[in-house]
């Protein structure tokens, strides 16, 4: 993470017809704007890339924070990783799609600028979701469906919310968590997962203010973990449906509806 900035100045600026190219690292931290007009080219390269806000797609013109259109994001997909943070949100502008073999974000959350419609996804095999600011922004009011698919999801901390969308799908073979963690998401939300287990004796907190389905997905045995002793999981939603595996030794779980 970056250290002795203020934030309140620092531009990054990539032209339209430039191509940022890399095979080892690429890292782009933007106290205040990053503009990538051009592409960026990471065969098989670790990608970090930061702003005090992050838009992802089609986003309006001279919109301020990190903006990544669907070409860069296209770009990205021979990438080895890819890791976001935001001071802020993630925000999604029209359908698109990030595949990457590993993902981390660090931010409050995704927030959706989508049409009826569209759909935004992120499909990877390793994911860690994380707040380190450990603080969200207020609730928007938008559109679309979200959803992340991972083969391995961790939750490292902090509350992550998900707002704006009418529907957010989360799917993953092993959903574990390594910190003290809250998922927030107003929406109707579903979830396919093959087991959720804890990495520390921490708590996940899964609150859905709408109906919350939670089915089994489909797993092989080299994806198990052993899961940490006194891990907790609550689940709040408005109605629950759960059919999936549940490995909290000497544990708890709660489900509230």
């Amino acid at each position: 993470s970056r250290t002795g900035s203020s934030g309140n100045s620092g531009e990054v600026n990539i032209a339209a017809g430039a191509n940022l190219n890399a095979t080892g690292a690429v890292i782009v931290d933007a106290s205040t704007d990053a503009n990538f007009l051009g592409t960026i080219n990471a065969p098989g390269a670790k990608v970090s890339l930061g702003g005090e806000a992050v838009a992802l797609g089609n986003a309006p013109v001279g919109l301020g924070g990190l903006v990544l259109s669907a070409e860069v994001l296209a770009g990205l997909s021979d990438a080895q990783s890819l890791s976001l943070r935001s001071s802020d949100t993630v925000d999604l502008y029209g359908s698109g799609a990030i595949n990457l073999d590993a993902v981390t974000i660090d931010a409050r959350g995704f927030r959706s600028f989508l049409a009826a419609g569209d759909s935004f996804e992120i499909n990877t095999g390793s994911a860690r979701l994380i707040n380190t600011g450990d603080t969200v922004g207020g609730p928007i009011t938008g559109d679309g469906e979200f959803s992340f698919n991972a083969g391995e999801l961790d939750i490292g901390g902090g509350t992550i919310a998900f707002d704006g969308f009418q529907q957010v799908n989360l799917n993953a073979d092993v959903l574990a968590w390594s910190g003290e963690a809250t998922l927030l998401s107003p929406a109707a939300t579903k979830m396919n997962v093959g087991v959720f287990a804890p990495l520390a004796s921490t708590r996940l907190s899964i609150e859905v203010a709408n109906d919350l389905s939670i089915a089994a997905a489909a797993m092989s045995e080299e994806n198990l973990l052993i899961p940490e002793l006194g891990g907790q999981l609550g689940i709040t939603a408005n109605s629950i449906r759960a059919d999936s595996r549940f490995q909290l030794p000497s544990g708890i779980l709660s489900l509230t509806s």
